[in-house]
């Protein structure tokens, strides 16, 4: 089983819980009075956020996938954010300010996650890296030494009969 296969798996199942949840909320059950609509959304768009995060944080993608990965994540959380709001009174003068602190999460989470490396990073920045000239020299040295080794192998069984 695969992390992708994981986090899909997480995903729609979050998805059935939270639907599961707001049919509760919609007969009478004790207990799923409250459930409304914006914290099914809270729910499923956090959730989802986090799994988007998490992805991007421990892929093996390029550093542009991984960011991209992180930014909908956080754009995510800040739509379930958003849902809370609507749902509950949160004062306006807090709303701007834990939507920058969700932002700068973000920034800091995606510049842990690629390691300070730029996306076009190649090999010939890497130390010990040898461009085209450099490896096809090595290869006719190795050749070279191949064919001496076998010259020799040569002369040796023509000077044994």
């Amino acid at each position: 089983m695969n992390k992708r296969f994981l986090s899909r798996l997480l995903a729609v199942t979050l998805l059935l819980v939270v639907a599961v949840f707001y049919c509760l909320s919609l007969v009478p059950v004790q207990g799923f009075e409250k459930f409304s609509l914006n914290w099914a959304g809270a729910i499923l768009l956090g959730g989802w956020g986090i799994l988007w995060l998490l992805g991007g944080l421990f892929s093996k993608n390029i550093g542009t996938l991984k960011k991209a990965e992180i930014w909908v994540g956080i754009a995510l959380l800040i739509l379930a954010f958003l849902c809370i709001i609507t749902e509950i009174a949160v004062p306006d003068n807090l709303v701007l300010p834990i939507i920058y602190i969700v932002l700068a999460f973000g920034a800091v989470i995606s510049v842990i996650a690629v390691g300070g490396n730029r996306w076009d990073s190649g090999d010939n920045k890497q130390v010990g890296y040898k461009n085209y000239f450099q490896r096809k020299k090595e290869e006719e040295k190795i050749e070279a030494k191949e064919e001496k080794a076998e010259a020799k192998k040569e002369s040796k069984i023509r000077t044994e009969f």
